[in-house]
């Protein structure tokens, strides 16, 4: 066969997405039907999986990055992990197509049943300028990179004479008062104070940390009084927040609000965006999945809504919670689904009764 042929492999369980509820997923269906020999194919476009909620921990310095990044195949050494890209899904033949990289020919997988967990992807084109000058929260790489840039900022601002310019240089801005946004301001902030000392030009009063937020309050996810909570504590150290405006575009030195406010900023970071991932958005146009407002429709059970052989978990799975809504795009949730996904495969494989997902979430 020549370098170039198409590659074939079968999986009985096919799992896009290397996040928490693919990874998780996986490592359910190896303890529940590891025995059977059945095999489990997780195909992530990474090799690792990034435990985003302990980024902006990246950024501070509290963590190093090679604690929020793990080997896929170290937690799931039982399954054969693919790395590439899913280019295409058909759902009737149970086939997708894989492309692994400029070297690699394509994999045609056939499966007998499909976990879709791809998680979301980033789409910055409603702010125009923001793909191009914002830092994102995505990834350990980004993180460290973010951190660079504080510290480069720093330094830059130390060889400065003038106050003005100082304050430009050390001004900072956060857009999104989510889990992520809020966290990375306030590590940020805490960086900034405790090495503002070490400059000899830098007086802590002309460091600026700015967070923006769309909505009435921070932490839309969690309780009212949390979130206020949060709000008082995060002024409390010095933060500035900007609550109920949104971002109209941004800049390599400003960020501009849909008000008109203009803030001057040679930082900006952005921890909104999340779109649902190529793939969904692609089987949903077609008719393939049913997708409302951008995510998949699934049942209780993880299953995808009048398809007996394809489930979802995840970002961009319309989850039903137990007590109402849908589940919450948070790690504590897709972790969660996936596994209650797995649970229900083996249950499908053993002839045994769907269970419905009964999780409401910790705190």
């Amino acid at each position: 066969m020549s370098d170039t042929a198409e590659q074939t492999r079968h999986f009985d369980i096919a799992i896009i997405g290397g996040g928490f509820a693919g990874v998780y997923c996986a490592r359910r269906l190896q303890r529940r039907i590891g025995h059977l020999g059945k095999k489990i194919g997780l195909i992530a476009q990474e090799n690792h999986m990034v435990f985003q909620p302990m980024l902006p921990e990246v950024v501070g310095g509290s963590l190093s990055p090679r604690h929020v990044v793990n080997p896929i195949r170290l937690l799931c050494d039982d399954a054969d992990v693919l790395k590439g890209e899913v280019r295409s899904v058909d759902l009737k033949a149970r086939t997708l197509q894989l492309d692994g990289g400029h070297f690699s020919p394509n994999i045609r997988i056939s499966f007998d049943h499909l976990v879709i967990a791809t998680g979301s992807e980033v789409d910055l084109s409603r702010m125009p300028g923001m793909a191009e000058h914002a830092f994102l929260m995505r990834n350990a790489g980004d993180a460290m990179k973010l951190r660079a840039a504080i510290i480069s900022r720093m330094e830059e601002a130390n060889l400065l004479h003038d106050e003005a310019a100082r304050r430009r240089l050390l001004s900072f801005v956060v857009v999104g008062g989510g889990y992520s946004g809020v966290e990375t301001a306030g590590q940020m902030m805490d960086l900034l104070r405790g090495v503002c000392h070490y400059y000899d030009m830098i007086r802590p009063e002309e460091i600026s940390v700015t967070l923006v937020h769309s909505r009435e309050r921070l932490l839309p996810t969690l309780d009212e009084t949390l979130g206020d909570y949060t709000r008082r504590v995060l002024e409390k150290n010095g933060l500035r927040l900007l609550l109920e405006k949104k971002v109209r575009a941004a800049t390599a030195k400003s960020v501009l609000l849909d008000d008109g406010m203009k803030i001057e900023a040679t930082t900006i970071v952005c921890t909104v965006g999340n779109g649902p991932h190529a793939l969904v958005v692609k089987l949903g146009k077609t008719g393939a999945l049913p997708v409302e407002h951008g995510k998949i429709v699934v049942s209780a059970t993880g299953k995808v809504m009048g398809l007996d052989h394809v489930w979802a978990a995840g970002d961009w799975a319309a989850f039903p919670k137990a007590d109402g809504g849908l589940c919450p795009d948070k790690a504590q949730f897709a972790l969660r689904e996936g596994e209650h996904v797995a649970e229900n495969i083996a249950a499908t494989i053993f002839g045994h009764p769907l269970e419905p997902f009964t999780f409401t979430g910790q705190g």
